[in-house]
Parts: C-alpha cells; structure tokens; sequence
C-alpha cells in the first residue's frame, strides 16, 4: 500500500512541477510581449530583464500553482482510469477513493507552503522589485541617506502628516499637520515652514494655525509653537508606508486598526487581509473538487472531465474575482467576500464525493 501511495504522489508531484513550469513559461511569454515597450523604451538588456522576472517569479508561483496542481491530478489519475487501474486495485482489496488522501497530504503542503511564500518570499520580492524598477531600470535617482520627501503618515489621536522633507536628525520642512474628528472631519490644521525636533518634542516655526469647529477667531500665526500633542518621533515619521501588498499580514493588520480607529474606510484593507489565509486554501478545495470529478470518469471521458474540471477552476477564480470587488466597495462583508466561494466550491467537491456510487 506504501509503495502505491509513494508512486502516485511521487506522480502528482512530478506533474506538477511540468505543469506549473508550461503554465509559467506561457504566463511570462505573454506578459514579456506586453512589456516589451516598456523595456525598450528605458534600453533594458538581457540580464535586467531575467532579473525583473526573477523577482516576479514569487507572485507566478502563487498564481499558478493551485491550476498546476488541478493539472497533474486529471492527469494522472486520469491516465489510472484509461488503463483500468481502479479496478486492479480492487483486486489488491484497495478501494480507489483511498488514493484520495495522497493529493489531499499535498494539497496541504502547497497550502502552507503558498501562505509561507506569501507572508514571507512574495513580499520581499516585490520590494525588491520595486526598487530594482525605479532605481535600475527606470534611473530614477535615489533619495539621499538621511532624507525623504513627500511623507503621509497617520499617527496617534488621528494625526495625519503630510511633510514635504523630512530629515532623519529631526528636521521638517514644508509641512502640514491635520487633527481629525471621527464624526465631524477635519478639526485642526497646522501649517509650517520649519520644525525641529529637540528633547522628544516637536518645535514649528512661522506656523499657521486653523480651528474649524470655530466659526470666529479661527486663524491665528505663530513665530514659533511647541506640538505637545505629536507623539511621532523623526524615525517613526521616517518609515515608509507601504502598499497592502508589501506589508505581512500582522503588518496590515496593524495599519488597518489603526487607520479604522482614525475613522477611514478600510475595506480595500480588509479584503486583502482576509484574503491572505483563504487564498492558500484554494489548493485544498481544488484538490477535493478535481478528485470529486475524476470518481464520476469513465474510460473515453477522461479529458471531458479534465474540461469540466479547468472549467470550474476558471468560474471558481472568476466568482472570486467578483466576490473580492464587492467586499472592496463594502457590498458584501470582507470576510465574506473572501471565504464565501471557498465555502460554496467546497461543498460542491464535497457532494460530487457523497453521490458517487461504490
């Protein structure tokens, strides 16, 4: 029994690995054809350009690896049925539904491994990438160590920055600092040419001053202010904010409280936060899905089923694709929007298993 199972996962594996590396290569084919303009027009050479799909090789394995996987099951198991397989394990006293649990042992594997590979490779590639894009390709001149320019940050007691250069050794020019109100907006507003900071305070100078809950004797000037209420300091002010995609899931959901509490809409935040743990379980569902199918073959339908099955992938991945939409507009809730089509395929895969005849 051990050496059956060893084969075929040894078989599902095997094709995998061929036919994640067809998909791929397909998919950057067709995405370098597109591109090509672009890498013309900034004269980027051969190596540059390998670099550019090495760095976006992280987020193609996290696309294509679950149909890779819906792939080698069809057509190995497939293969089993066209050379009547099913039945001599039934002679060896094996029923072939008991070969489910090896694609299902590997489906988890590529689940945890896909949730790994985003959290942790994924997003570091696309920082690199990014870099390597704006600084390597594109030439744009790097910022000077020390200094940055145009920074939003959202601080403490919903403060919001916007800082036209900002230097590490506590320096801010051209700034502008914004008190908001949950229920009624925009409260307060600082507006300053010059700001230091010296003993774990913020000191403005020529600042402006704006009281909107006021209606008289709202505008006042200052030569010079000390900010009491700023608890940022010149390094949490340096950090960059990032894109949801370039941040870890403990990361977004740290942005995402903390932009909540100061009243923002995060739904955008929130789908993609959700999504992080039910898109690696697609390979699970798909696994359940495929193997539920290929239990209802016959000899002579094996690649209608393989249709059928990349069918439902396609429709599965589009019903996903609709789903995040309306949780990112607020029409379905974000965890809804992100584990309701997980839910429904899964019961479908389910099904196709209770309803096949022994």
């Amino acid at each position: 029994m051990k050496i059956i199972y060893r084969f075929y996962g040894k078989e599902i594996l095997k094709y995998t690995f061929l036919a994640f590396l067809s998909l791929a290569t397909i998919y950057i084919l067709i995405d370098f054809f597109e591109s090509l303009s672009y890498f013309t027009q900034y004269q980027v050479g051969y190596k540059d350009v390998l670099i550019y799909y090495l760095y976006n090789l992280p987020s193609v394995i996290s696309l294509l690896l679950s149909p890779s996987l819906i792939l080698a099951i069809f057509f190995v198991f497939g293969r089993a049925i066209r050379f009547n397989e099913p039945n001599i394990l039934k002679t060896m006293g094996i029923d072939f539904k008991a070969l489910f649990k090896i694609p299902f042992l590997i489906s988890i594997f590529f689940s945890l491994f896909l949730f790994f590979n985003k959290e942790v490779i994924e997003i570091k590639a696309i920082i690199n990438f990014e870099n390597f894009r704006k600084e390597k390709i594109e030439k744009r001149k790097k910022e000077e160590k020390g200094n940055k320019r145009d920074i939003y940050y959202l601080g403490e007691d919903n403060i919001v920055y916007y800082i036209k250069e900002l230097s590490l050794s506590g320096i801010m020019k051209d700034f502008s600092i914004m008190v908001l109100d949950i229920k009624k907006g925009l409260k307060k507003r600082y507006d300053g040419k010059l700001a230091y900071y010296r003993n774990q305070k913020w000191i403005g100078y020529n600042v402006y001053f704006y009281d909107f809950l006021k209606e008289e004797n709202n505008f006042f000037y200052y030569d010079s202010i000390i900010f009491d209420f700023l608890k940022e300091t010149p390094k949490e002010l340096f950090a960059e904010m990032r894109e949801p995609e370039m941040m870890n899931f403990l990361e977004l959901y740290s942005q995402i409280k903390k932009f909540r509490k100061a009243g923002f809409k995060m739904d955008k935040e929130l789908v993609n936060f959700h999504s992080r743990f039910s898109y690696p379980v697609i390979a699970v569902i798909v696994t359940i899905l495929s193997f539920g199918i290929i239990l209802h073959l016959k000899k002579g339908t094996v690649m209608l089923g393989l249709g059928i099955g990349l069918l439902i992938s396609f429709l599965y991945w589009g019903f996903l694709q609709i789903t995040y939409a309306m949780g990112e507009v607020n029409l379905l809730s974000s965890f809804l929007a992100c584990w309701l089509p997980n839910f429904i395929f899964l019961i479908l895969g389910i099904l196709l298993f209770i309803f096949k005849k022994s």
